[in-house]
Formats: C-alpha cells, structure tokens, sequence
C-alpha cells in the first residue's frame, strides 16, 4: 500500500511537469487538474488507513497541497518534464523534513531565556560583591552597559553577530545588609543549524539583597522577565526557498540565592562560593505567517524549568587605595533536562487538527563553567567605574560571553 500511495504522489508530480511541458491550453489544464484532485481525493485517504494504529506516532503531511503548489509553477521547484523518480522522491523527503525537523528551530526559545536568565542573575552577584568590596555606604544609582556573543556553536543554535543588553539599578547599604531594585533589557538573536534565525527580547525588574558578618555573606535576588519572541524558518523545496515567521510573547521569572566567606590576607581577599538558582521561562503558542501553504506550522506553548547550583572560588586583589582587580569561577550543575518533544500541527489540510509531537533535538548539558574577570575604580568621591568580561563554558542552548562596562553615582 505504501507503494501505491507513493506512486500516486509521483503521478501527480508528473501530471504537474505535463503541465509545463503541454502543447496547448487544453492539455496543461487537464494536467494541472489531475495533480490537484488526484492527491486531494484519493492520496490522503489511502495513505491514512494502514498507518491509523493508535499505539504508532504518525506524522500526516498535506501531500495535496503541496502537489498543488508544485503544480501551479513547476519550474520554481525545479520539476521539468524530464525530471527523474529519484528527483520527485528527493522533493518529498524535503518536504517531510521541513516539517519533521522544525521544532528543533523554535524549541531553543525557552532555552534561551534560561540561559540569558543566569548571565543576568551573575551580573547581580557582581554588583553585590563590588559593593562589599568598596565598602560605600552611600545611596548609589548604577547602570551598566553589556555587549553579548556566544561562546561558542552549540546544540541547535548558535550566535548572530553581537548583541546589546542595559540595566539600571539602585541600592543602599544599611549596616550589615544591602537592599536594591533594577531594570534590564535585552536583545539576543541566533541561527539554528536547520538554517534558520531567531530574536527574544527580554525585558526585566528585579529586587537583590545581601547581610554580610565580618567574613561571611549571603545574596538573594528575584527577577520577572517579559520576553517578546520571534522565529525565522528557512525550507528548501527543490529549488524553491521560503521562509515562515512567527511572534510569539511569554514571560520568566526566577530567583538565586548565594552564599561564601571570605579571608583577607593583605591586600588580597578570597574565599569559596556556592549557588542555588531557579528559572521559569514560558513562551505563548506560535503560529507561523502563510496560512493556507502546505509547509506553514503552529506550535505549542513552551515551558522550560532550570535548576541549577554552582560551588566556586573568587579572588578579589586591592591594587591600590582607589583601584581593585576581581576574579572568580564556577561550576554549575543543571538538574533539570530539556524538553525532549513540542507539540506542533500543519495549518491547513485535512490533518491540520492532528497534533504532531516532534524531538526538539536541544542537546542535555548539565554541567558548565562560569568565569569571570573585571576591575572596579574609585573616580571621584561620588563617581565610580568598573569594566570586566564573563564567560560561559557549555554545551548549552546558547552560552553567552558578555563584556561589561558600568558606572555608578554615590549620594
């Protein structure tokens, strides 16, 4: 039976390379009709019987529209009237392909975010320690400027030139504890190895505490974060190329508490760390642009939980009354996995109400490094100035390398 379905498609591949090929109007018409009702009436029919067996994950593919969409300009796809079995097989393939391989190209969203989450979360940490560093007790308004790369190709994404991320925050030491609240924007972008592209725009509030004795500290914070989402999904039919978008909102929220001592030998004070991190990201449902294409998706709401904890030593080296260098690296552990399936469905068709659920593909990275290098200065009495670089090291959905620079006004 699977041969004889498979035949019917190839007629109607060759009905629409008749169509091209036809002497008159007559006979491109009829072939055109062939390969529009062929499929449509007997194809999906055939096709959807032998495979109905609910114990087996079928993934149905509106085969007649895209026959359709072949037939209406042949030479778009590369289909002549002398093309080859081996070449209309090869069109299907990619077709099925298109479809099967596409969550692996939306799936990293949620990823994402956890991934910018921890950055953030770091950044916060340092603020803290520079803090109780500089031993400032005045109310102090900060902003910090980030460029973001990615450290590297990993799993199914990989950087896109050089993004940007802000925050602007205040805080007050009071005796022994810290108190502080800050924005943060972001704008990230990416490609995924099945050549297509993503953007997420985050934009946060978060509130960051620490109590500190004479050698041992605790940090605590807590973030929301809006994410506004977009995806680009590049396929190839023959030789045809499209591209399907989508947008899609969401939210994240998570928090990290922290905790050390530290020693003081001269001008050099260091000490262990350890971590505890939780993250939330959620992305709406997406449905792609050109509805009524044979290629066009929706997918489902995203949901990805990190858990992770980190054990880590930093070196904090005054180098002058006014001057101090700053290093520290970590290891985190994720205990959480990455989504294994996303429930997605074709749009248009007579399966577009069948939900397919599909492998993500995301790569399990549950070990990683974090390190961090940096320098704060004392500028005037009210005015200080840092600048550092942190980087992570995994094989995560996007692990990022962000050079900082930041400033502060002491009141």
């Amino acid at each position: 039976m699977k041969k004889t379905c498979l035949a019917l498609a190839l007629m109607a591949l060759h009905a629409a390379t008749q169509a091209q090929a036809g002497s008159d109007k007559e006979t491109a018409a009829h072939a055109r009709a062939t390969a529009a009702l062929l499929p449509g009436n007997v194809y999906n029919h055939a096709l959807a019987g032998p495979i109905s067996d609910p114990a087996t994950e079928t993934i149905s593919l509106n085969v007649s529209a895209l026959l359709q969409e072949i037939a209406a300009d042949p030479q778009a796809y590369g289909v002549t009237p002398v093309a080859t079995g081996e070449e209309h097989h090869k069109l299907l393939a990619e077709y099925a392909q298109s479809v099967v391989s596409a969550p692996s190209q939306v799936a990293m969203l949620a990823s994402s975010a956890n991934t910018a989450g921890q950055m953030q979360m770091q950044h916060i940490d340092r603020r803290l320690q520079t803090l109780s560093a500089s031993q400032d007790s005045e109310l102090a308004v900060w902003l910090q400027g980030e460029d973001i790369t990615g450290s590297r190709n990993s799993a199914n994404a990989r950087p896109e030139g050089i993004q940007t991320a802000w925050k602007l925050g205040v805080d007050q030491p009071l005796d022994a504890w810290t108190l502080g609240a800050y924005l943060s924007y972001e704008n990230l972008d990416g490609d995924t190895d099945e050549e297509g592209t993503y953007s997420q725009k985050r934009q946060s509030a978060g509130l960051y505490g620490r109590w500190q004795s004479e050698k041992f500290w605790v940090n605590a914070q807590l973030f929301y974060s809006d994410l506004d989402n977009k995806t680009r999904r590049h396929l190839y039919l023959g030789t045809a190329a499209r591209e399907h978008q989508a947008k899609a909102g969401g939210e994240q929220y998570g928090g990290k508490i922290s905790t050390g001592y530290d020693w003081q030998t001269g001008s050099v004070t260091h000490g262990p760390l350890l971590s505890l991190s939780m993250q939330q990201s959620r992305i709406k449902p997406l449905s792609e642009d050109d509805p009524n294409l044979s290629t066009t998706m929706s997918f489902d709401a995203q949901s990805q939980r990190s858990v992770q904890s980190s054990v880590g030593y930093q070196i904090n080296v005054a180098i002058s009354p006014q001057w101090s260098l700053y290093t520290s690296a970590e290891w985190l552990h994720e205990f959480r996995k990455p989504a294994e399936l996303l429930g997605a469905r074709l749009q248009d068709g007579p399966y577009s109400k069948r939900h397919l659920y599909l492998p993500t593909d995301q790569e399990e990275a549950r070990d990683a490094g974090l390190l961090e290098w940096g320098v704060t200065g004392q500028l005037s009495h009210h005015w200080t100035l840092g600048a550092g670089i942190s980087v992570q090291l995994a094989p995560g959905t996007r692990p990022q390398t962000a050079m900082y620079l930041n400033t502060a006004y002491l009141f």
